[in-house]
């Protein structure tokens, strides 16, 4: 085995995900191009624990933070790979497309080579609109799923998270993943919500969708074609039953036909368009469905569950709390807003009035959640990475408030049926061990 193949073995491991990594990193890079940038990762300039990712900030201030902290964007790991008088450097040999294509995949190895460490930076705007809400990013779709799943073999890699745009957080880091610690920033800077202006991604090509946010593996076209056919259908019965409506009102002023027999009329019209409308599906786009369906349902579940703890604390004085755990999204996130509108609540006295009013606010995406869950409709990729984004800005910011509220009330755990330590272990993470430990029983037991 020769040493450029003895490298690209190094990306590899038995287990397929590894081997996916290899994939996704020849889609962009040729074994010559691929070489050079390993051994440059691999050599003595690399700065352990010392490199830094960047989304939704500006390259120069993200570059800046980085030179001010003594760390490495891919910029700097590259060295002579990026310094245009270098000879090592391509960017005179090829397109603008080609070096385009170059920089991902060598942002891939920079995730790969991360991995390998304790910890990495990753540079981004504030909460609550932390990550592009298409979820389409390079580093949701590539980066993050790289270092997520090849820590996962070893050590761990935290993800730190820094905030450089506000004024007085370049220097408040706060872990992100594995153990979510949103709440240290909620709790001195609060939210800071607003209109952000995101750059438009591009879907990526030749990704597997294994490692795309969630994306499932059958394309989206056959969703979108069926929601146009939907769309067609209902413009048609608009322009063909519209006049008849209209012709049957008139009739019925001029009592040409009784009031009873227009209803009867109506009513027998309208159930045939319901029932055209309606005409399920058939095929793997069906399918797809059934599983966005499946997945709205979990995060609405789980969502459910961080709202039952929350409000468990809210009401820690109620003698009659006004939810229970038979209640549905909709019912928790009134019983929320009931309780942020309470002048004398523990919300109201815990939270910023910013943080509240951005909190209050949050809660109509619960029930965005909450509709499209009840709802039975055609969702597309890009429409479910939104809804997830939107699901994990929401879990993120209930356990930040959580964790802020519980030590004021001075309670750590709530019982129902089993004990949830709110101010340890992640909470959708105790409630996915409690499900699977639940599971594990049954099985024994039948």
């Amino acid at each position: 085995m020769d040493a450029q193949e003895s490298l690209i073995q190094r990306l590899r491991s038995p287990n397929s995900t590894q081997d996916t990594l290899v994939e996704i990193i020849s889609r962009y890079l040729t074994p010559d191009e691929a070489v050079p940038i390993i051994q440059q990762f691999l050599s003595d300039d690399w700065l352990t624990n010392g490199q830094v990712l960047w989304s939704g900030v500006p390259r120069n201030v993200a570059q800046q933070w980085a030179e001010d902290h003594q760390m490495q964007t891919l910029t700097t790991a590259m060295g002579p790979l990026m310094r245009k008088e270098c000879t090592q450097c391509r960017r005179k040999e090829i397109s603008a497309q080609k070096w385009s294509k170059y920089i991902h995949g060598a942002s891939a190895v920079f995730a790969w080579r991360i991995a390998q460490d304790q910890t990495v930076t990753l540079l981004s705007p504030p909460p609550p609109g932390r990550f592009h809400p298409t979820g389409l990013s390079f580093f949701q779709v590539i980066e993050e799923p790289i270092i997520k799943t090849r820590s996962g073999q070893n050590a761990l890699c935290r993800i730190m998270m820094v905030h450089p745009t506000v004024k007085g957080a370049a220097d408040f880091p706060y872990e992100i993943w594995p153990n979510d610690e949103s709440f240290l920033w909620i709790e001195r800077f609060g939210m800071q919500p607003g209109p952000r202006k995101w750059r438009q991604t591009k879907q990526t090509d030749g990704i597997p969708h294994s490692q795309s946010a969630e994306a499932t593996s059958i394309q989206p076209s056959g969703l979108a074609a069926e929601s146009r056919l939907l769309e067609d259908r209902q413009l048609i019965f608009v322009d063909l039953f519209a006049p008849i409506f209209k012709a049957l009102i008139i009739l019925c002023a001029l009592k040409v036909i009784p009031v009873l027999t227009l209803g009867i009329l109506i009513c027998r019209l309208l159930s045939v368009v319901h029932l055209d409308l309606q005409v399920p599906y058939e095929g793997p786009s069906c399918t797809v469905n059934l599983q966005f369906q499946q997945k709205l349902s979990i995060w609405s579940c789980e969502l459910k569950f961080l709202g039952y703890i929350l409000l468990d604390i809210v009401d820690a004085e109620d003698q009659s709390p006004c939810w229970n755990q038979a209640a549905d999204l909709a019912t928790v996130v009134d019983a929320l807003r009931h309780a942020c509108s309470r002048s004398d609540g523990i919300l109201r006295k815990a939270l910023s009035k910013r943080g509240l009013t951005y909190f209050a606010e949050s809660l109509k995406k619960l029930r965005q959640i909450h509709n499209a869950t009840g709802h039975y409709r055609y969702y597309d990729e890009l429409q479910m990475m939104a809804l997830r984004e939107i699901k994990k800005e929401l879990s993120s910011q209930l356990q930040s408030v959580i964790w802020i509220l519980a030590p004021k009330v001075d309670k750590h755990q709530t019982s129902r049926i089993e004990k949830i330590f709110v101010d340890g272990e992640p909470l959708l993470r105790q409630r996915q061990r409690i499900i699977y430990e639940l599971a594990s029983e049954r099985c024994h037991t039948g």
